[in-house]
């Protein structure tokens, strides 16, 4: 063991040198270098290797290896040693041994694979990929990798076809493989028709270019003779590289995998193949093989319905870009011209945009026809709302009330509903003027338009338990008060009250907007101008309810005395009275420490807390807590501070409450830091508070 330890470090012999003499690094360094590399490899000589001994090796020659090049770059060092390339080829010794040791790891090939991709090593990647995959053939992404080395490294589109095909021969039926060699053939396509169009070899209306595209011209020699086609190059085979460039290869690939592919997965496979093919300069005719292809195999799925208008849209977004030759044709008749020139190929784009929209539309109105399915409906509003610009509000609101009568909508989608008759309404109230009837984006004369009332009224009978529909309802309702005057205001008033004692009855108490409507109506009743005494009443009357759950009754509680205490030492009163109403009526079964906190925040903060008196209450208070809540510890640090104050506190009292709270919390550790932590915090207060008075005097 040692003699063959000994012989790998003197190989290192000559790269330690180098280091030394070029001022890299130090002879006590160099040695402390030795020392670790000799440990390292003493663990790497046991009986049972570990990976992680592995594993710490490298990352010791790396972090080795990143102090070089630091130093090499401060001490501006150019010309290139031995010590440049040894680090490379230790790591890549250490990472042969673990991987005899442990051939069946993934992670530590993929890991090997890596390094050598990183320090550009092609011999040793050739070597290692083929070790790779024989040890590891059902592995998918040890094949996708050296597809991607193939391609992207060595930019062989053959090789790295090769490599997928037999990985699917090994892996039948990968969704992965089969998306990375059709993704493969659409960028070999792609790239043929690049350089093909650069060359000059085809005509360049067929690929969607203009005449002023930049090719690459090859002069001809007087006397070279024109070059003619050859006699064996036949019909059949300018077909099949037609073919070729439409990307036939592809579509192969697209109806293997439907068939090889599990059946669960072929959605998702055919949903990314065409969002592959909708990419700028893709043929045309790979997405509408695919669209034909999976037509009547998944009319009952909203994702490809969803995916068929996307490609249109993209399609749009694709061949909206103004043609270059246009703007330059139209550079002979001056400035006029070239801004005639340009506001034509506005208007052709706007009209395409236009175009491909109503395809999409008439796709969506198919889909929700033969699939009028709540996530249909979505994707189909989604596409309406984004673009809200170019078809108007009207249209949205036909299709919001086509899915309301197909039970299509969701709760969230009413309050969108909503927004939009708002908007519609804004406009047609700002444009003045006779209201014209409502036309859809086809022309034809739409449904009459729902106010927001009726939406909002439709929305709590389709959810009556929802929290969310009573809200929507309310605010709709309090937003139609601001538009009326006299008797109205009053009608309204009672209304919205109305509406508040059916909603709370209604809601279901685990619903998680049940709280949301118990502090609108709080609010609404503090807009209303009710006195303070009528407001804590009302609260009350709510905690003392059994329909809202604790959590409710808690946000009930802390947004009245939020309120109380933003008007002061009036409000702080009826804070206090509160808590005792709430004890005296058993509101809840054990009052919550929040309610506690929030009523002793209350006390100290009355005005006239000066006396023993007071003092009492609040004592009274700490100990009724303490009974039902021992293990806070805001409590106990509340409390705490309390004693220790100086007008109201009691020193050994403080000492009895730091006892209490050590043989009361789970952790008493945690007091003691958390109360040192408030010592510091009040030392520090009070020495600004001095400094600002020093500096003002």
């Amino acid at each position: 063991m040692a003699d063959e330890v000994q012989k790998i470090l003197e190989r290192s012999i000559p790269e330690l040198e180098d280091l030394l003499e070029r001022g890299l690094f130090e002879e006590h360094e160099i040695r402390s270098i030795t020392d670790r590399r000799r440990d390292y490899e003493y663990r790497l000589q046991r009986r049972e290797k570990l990976k992680v001994d592995f594993m710490r090796y490298i990352q010791y020659e790396n972090s080795l290896e990143t102090l070089r090049v630091m130093r090499k770059k401060r001490m501006k060092l150019q010309k290139e040693t031995i010590s440049d390339f040894a680090c490379v080829r230790r790591v890549q010794f250490i990472y042969d041994r673990a991987l005899n040791k442990f051939q069946t790891d993934a992670s530590l090939w993929m890991e090997c694979l890596d390094h050598a991709i990183a320090n550009k090593s092609a011999k040793r990647i050739s070597r290692l990929f083929p070790r790779a995959l024989q040890m590891l053939p059902r592995n998918v992404d040890l094949w996708l990798k050296a597809a991607d080395w193939e391609y992207r490294g060595n930019q062989s589109y053959s090789s790295a076809r090769i490599l997928l095909s037999r990985a699917l021969r090994l892996n039948k039926g990968d969704l992965r493989l089969y998306r990375e060699l059709f993704k493969l053939e659409i960028n070999y396509v792609m790239l043929l028709k690049e350089r093909r169009r650069i060359l000059g070899l085809e005509d360049l209306t067929a690929v969607g270019m203009d005449e002023g595209s930049p090719t690459l011209m090859i002069p001809t020699l007087p006397e070279e003779p024109l070059e003619k086609t050859p006699k064996n190059f036949s019909s059949s085979t300018q077909d099949a590289q037609k073919k070729l460039l439409q990307g036939a290869i592809a579509i192969i690939v697209f109806k293997s995998a439907m068939k090889e592919v599990k059946e669960d997965s072929r959605l998702i496979f055919c949903l990314e193949c065409l969002a592959l093919a909708s990419e700028k300069e893709v043929p045309t005719v790979i997405p509408t093989t695919i669209v034909e292809h999976c037509k009547g195999m998944y009319d009952g799925e909203e994702a490809f319905w969803n995916a068929r208008a996307e490609w249109h849209m993209l399609q749009a977004s694709q061949s909206a870009a103004t043609p270059a030759g246009n703007i330059v044709d139209a550079t002979k008749y001056g400035k006029r011209g070239r801004k005639r020139s340009q506001d034509g190929a506005d208007a052709a784009t706007d009209a395409l945009m236009l175009t491909h929209e109503e395809r999409a539309i008439k796709i969506f109105e198919e889909a929700v026809n033969t699939l009028p399915t709540p996530r249909m409906f979505e994707y189909y509003l989604d596409f309406l709302s984004a673009v809200a610009s170019s078809r108007g509000p009207s249209e949205q609101e036909r299709v919001y009330l086509m899915a309301h009568e197909h039970n299509g909508l969701k709760l969230h989608f009413y309050e969108r509903w909503v927004r939009v008759v708002f908007s519609a309404n804004d406009i047609t109230t700002n444009r003045g003027g006779k209201k014209k009837k409502q036309r859809s984006g086809d022309g034809k004369a739409s449904s009459p338009r729902r106010t927001p009332l009726w939406i909002a009224t439709e929305a709590v009978q389709r959810f009556p338990l929802e929290a969310d529909s009573w809200e929507l309802l309310l605010n709709v309702k309090m937003v139609a008060l601001k538009s009326v005057s006299g008797s109205a205001v009053v009608e309204g008033t009672k209304g919205v009250l109305d509406t508040f004692e059916t909603a709370t009855g209604a809601i279901s108490p685990t619903s998680d907007g049940a709280a949301r409507v118990e502090l609108l109506w709080l609010q609404f009743l503090d807009a209303l101008g009710k006195t303070l005494d009528e407001l804590r009443l009302h609260t009350f009357g709510r905690l003392a309810s059994k329909s809202p759950s604790v959590k409710t009754k808690l946000a009930v509680f802390s947004a009245f005395a939020e309120a109380m205490f933003e008007s002061r030492g009036a409000g702080t009163v009826h804070v206090l009275r509160l808590f005792r109403e709430v004890e005296e009526a058993h509101c809840f079964l054990v009052i919550p420490w929040e309610v506690y906190h929030v009523t002793i925040l209350a006390e100290l903060s009355w005005p006239s807390l000066q006396n023993n008196h007071s003092a009492k209450k609040l004592r009274e208070l700490f100990e009724k807590a303490i009974l039902r809540h021992a293990s806070e510890l805001s409590l106990w640090l509340l409390y705490m501070k309390f004693e220790t104050s100086p007008k109201l506190g009691d020193l050994k009292r403080s000492n009895m409450v730091a006892w209490r709270a050590k043989q009361n919390l789970p952790n008493s550790g945690a007091f003691d830091e958390a109360w040192t932590r408030e010592e510091l915090q009040r030392e520090s207060g009070s020495q600004q508070s001095v400094q600002t008075c020093n500096f003002q005097k």
